[in-house]
């Protein structure tokens, strides 16, 4: 077998394999995704005698993985095409269905991959030439394109002489004969320049070789490396006919429309203005002058921070940020305001013409990204833990959020996290919906080295906590950790009853729990959240979000959109990013960090 495949989960269940892919699963889990994490899958790994190319799909959180044992050139086109049909043929199943204890028949599938790019391959392979056939085929076409005469063969030894530096005539010489590279390329650009330009009316002009001699062939010979000031391959001799001062023969100078950046013998890619002579008219001098100094000081306007913003020229860089931070997964609303805002500071202030528009904009965005990630306060939460305990009272912290994004891990993260530092943790189960809610709890706060204390289920979740922070207060613990039901925010019912044991309990932070994927979704689960504890709350000054912790953020790579999506719909801060799945992988956000990603 060439090349054998797997798909498997994040949790380690495999969906279709086959070969030394199947077998290795397992060695690519623990030495990849478990070391290194998600976002390192995404790329090609060798392990052991193969070498294995893996791609993600975010959405469904499974893996694919292609191994081969030699080094198989189309392999990453391989890898593709593997997730693309396997996602093509069994997405919606894996969606409505889950990916638990379910394999699928993909064998004969993976089979007509693997032969049709091995068919690709073959035929990318048939078409390559060798280099010396590109390169006998390129002097065929140059000696082509050099012979206008029927007598091919004298016509392109004629026009080489003439490319030549000095005048020494070349013997004419066959096509099988291998010509000198620099004349050859003269030969060609000669022969296109002469083809190619044309006249200010449209029509084409008549080679150099046409209109006679050149006045080098026509005088002594030259010696070799030194031309001639003036534009060779003109009729007349020497400068004379550069001499355009009467404008009579003006459509034809070096600097007419059709002349302009291209030499008359077709290699000097300038601007011929050395034909003009120095007594030309006084009028026309003038004028000219006044132009030069009009555009030295429009440029030297603009490298002196004199050229103030309009909104014509932000339209399309604004545009292009636009769309880099919806790509990005911030919500298009707040994308369209971020904008809106850097338009406004922009518009009317002077820049430097040498950092341009582009350079105004990137720095107005990263300013104002920064400004809205920075935490308007301290989010030390150990100091604050210390503070409460100064006061005679545990810190109560509680967690809550939509189903599914990571409640009830975070929250044993940030229990290891302040048990580190010597604090003694309490966890509170307050989820008396979900079943397995509370044993799930129990094996966290067992391997941490935590206690827990539950009222099992179908309890008031609101009555629960406040019984935990009196048993913490009254056994001397420092921090409560109050889990909650994963609810959507649509959902009334459930989130009264949120409302009632964050306004009852009145912990000293709120955080919400969000997972770094999503996009416009969280900022209609943020403001619905905040909103519903305000409205349902029943008292003067309801409590609302403090905070947020993103969960998922090693899948996302330079997706980081949703972190300003949530802390500008707030105005809150992110407290906690969690980078993996053991209890240590839990981490502050860097802001500098998340700027430079959003903005690469």
């Amino acid at each position: 077998m060439i090349a054998s495949g797997v798909v498997f989960s994040s949790g380690g269940a495999v969906l279709w394999g086959r070969g030394d892919a199947e077998q290795g699963a397992g060695d690519l889990i623990r030495e990849v995704l478990l070391q290194k994490g998600a976002v390192a899958m995404d790329s090609q790994h060798v392990l052991g005698a193969n070498t294995w190319r893996c791609t993600v799909d975010n959405e469904l959180n499974i893996f694919f993985a292609v191994a081969c044992s030699f080094q198989l050139l189309y392999l990453e086109d391989l890898a593709k095409s593997f997730k693309s049909a396997f996602l093509k043929s069994y997405r919606n199943d894996i969606e409505n269905n889950g990916v638990g204890g379910k394999t699928y028949n993909f064998d004969a599938a993976f089979d007509a991959l693997l032969e049709n790019e091995a068919n690709k391959a073959d035929s990318k392979r048939k078409k390559m030439r060798s280099f010396e056939e590109s390169r006998k085929d390129k002097g065929k076409k140059d000696s082509g394109a050099a012979s206008t005469a029927p007598a091919a063969k004298s016509e392109s030894g004629s026009r080489i002489a003439k490319a030549k530096d000095d005048d020494t005539d070349l013997a004419q010489e066959s096509d099988d004969v291998e010509l000198d590279p620099v004349a050859r390329a003269r030969a060609a650009l000669a022969a296109r320049g002469g083809r190619n330009r044309r006249g200010k009316g449209g029509a084409a002009m008549s080679s150099p070789s046409s209109k006679g001699s050149s006045p080098i062939a026509a005088g002594s010979p030259s010696k070799k490396g030194k031309k001639p000031w003036w534009r060779p391959g003109q009729n007349g001799d020497g400068p004379e006919v550069l001499d355009y001062s009467d404008g009579s023969s003006l459509a034809d100078s070096p600097m007419s429309a059709g002349n302009a950046g291209l030499g008359a013998d077709g290699g000097d890619f300038a601007t011929h203005g050395t034909g003009f002579d120095s007594s030309d008219d006084e009028d026309s001098a003038d004028d000219a002058n006044q132009g030069r100094l009009g555009s030295i000081f429009n440029y030297f306007s603009r490298i002196s921070g004199n050229k103030p913003i309009t909104a014509k020229d932000l339209e399309g860089v604004l545009d292009q940020f636009r769309d880099m931070l919806v790509s990005k997964n911030v919500a298009a609303s707040i994308s369209d305001s971020l904008v809106e805002s850097v338009q406004n500071s922009l518009i009317g202030k002077k820049i430097s013409g040498i950092n341009g528009v582009k350079t105004a904009v990137r720095e107005a965005m990263e300013a104002a990204l920064t400004r809205i990630l920075t935490p308007k306060q301290s989010q030390n939460i150990l100091k604050e833990v210390e503070t409460s305990k100064a006061e005679g009272r545990p810190y109560v912290i509680t967690f809550v959020g939509v189903n599914g994004v990571g409640k009830s891990t975070s929250l044993s993260k940030v229990c290891r996290y302040l048990m580190h530092h010597g604090h003694r943790v309490l966890i509170t189960a307050c989820d008396t919906f979900r079943s397995g809610a509370v044993e799930q709890l129990r094996v966290h706060a067992t391997r941490l080295g935590a206690d827990l204390y539950e009222q099992g289920y179908a309890k008031d979740p609101a009555s629960v906590a406040m019984a935990g922070v009196r048993h913490a207060k009254d056994k001397g613990y420092d921090v409560v950790l109050i889990d909650t039901a994963g609810r959507m925010q649509d959902n009334e019912p459930l989130m009264r009853a949120l409302a009632k044991l964050v306004n009852l309990n009145r912990p000293d932070k709120v955080l919400f729990v969000g997972e770094a994927l999503v996009g416009n979704d969280s900022v209609d689960q943020l403001q619905k959240f905040n909103q519903a504890m305000i409205d349902f709350a029943g008292v003067a000054e309801p409590r609302t979000i403090d905070g947020v912790m993103l969960t998922k953020f090693d899948t996302i790579d330079d997706k980081v959109g949703a972190a300003v999506s949530m802390v500008y719909t707030t105005g809150q801060p992110v407290v906690f990013v969690g980078v993996g799945q053991t209890y240590t992988d839990i981490r502050h956000l860097n802001v500098k960090s998340l700027v430079r990603a959003l903005l690469r």
